[in-house]
């Protein structure tokens, strides 16, 4: 059978960049659940969104709302500067 080649044919969705900046560190989120023993799943239940959601946030593929982002902080039992993203004064003029 011969390759399809008409509109339908399947493709690979194209990668798309992010525009703007993440609010939270990925890798601090994931750290501070872990050292507190809490899978995403748990964090996804106590602030009322989708585990998914959670593991996108962790893996930097989703930006964190600042009421998501406070509501993560605050079942974490840390504060919100822990796992914020924070500009570095040396990048600030480069966006």
């Amino acid at each position: 059978m011969a390759p399809r080649t008409d509109a339908l044919a399947p493709t690979k969705r194209p990668r798309t960049l992010r525009m703007r900046p993440l609010n939270q560190e990925p890798a601090h989120v994931a750290w501070v659940r872990e050292a507190r023993h809490l899978t995403r799943a748990q964090v996804a239940v106590a602030i009322g969104k989708a585990p998914s959601l959670i593991t996108e946030i962790e893996k930097g593929t989703r930006n964190a709302t600042p009421e998501v982002l406070a509501g993560i902080a605050d079942f974490l039992g840390c504060p919100i500067s822990l796992i914020e993203r924070r500009v570095r004064p040396d990048m600030a003029d480069v966006a």
